[in-house]
């Protein structure tokens, strides 16, 4: 199964942001270089975890990857992407302490 259409915006995408397939692959958790120039020229396909670790990388949003779309809402933002990549892989009570401290944060700054 190839998925060319997904690794030509990949590549369309990294270009835009001047990054090599290295580069690209520094900024991502699951992949490497080799992995990238795969997807690239469509000799593989990724699962859903890999998907989302590249448009982290490529500071876009999922969705915009799969479907090629350019818009990206302006509150869109990478790190927190991440963060909730991380917060999905806490135990019940860590996360109920994350949230803890996020409320914290959010009243010290009057954030609703």
């Amino acid at each position: 199964m190839t998925n060319t259409g997904l690794g030509k915006r990949i590549r369309e995408r990294r270009k835009e942001l001047g990054l090599t397939q290295i580069e690209l692959a520094l900024r991502c958790v699951e992949v490497d270089s080799g992995y990238i120039s795969m997807l690239e020229t469509g000799k593989r396909s990724p699962t859903l975890q890999i998907i989302n670790d590249i448009a982290q990388g490529l500071e876009i949003t999922m969705a915009a990857l799969l479907s090629g779309e350019r818009f990206e809402p302006p509150h869109y933002n990478p790190g927190m992407n991440r963060l909730i990549t991380y917060a999905a892989m806490l135990s019940p009570d860590d996360l109920d302490d994350l949230m803890k401290l996020a409320q914290i944060i959010f009243d010290r700054h009057n954030c609703d």
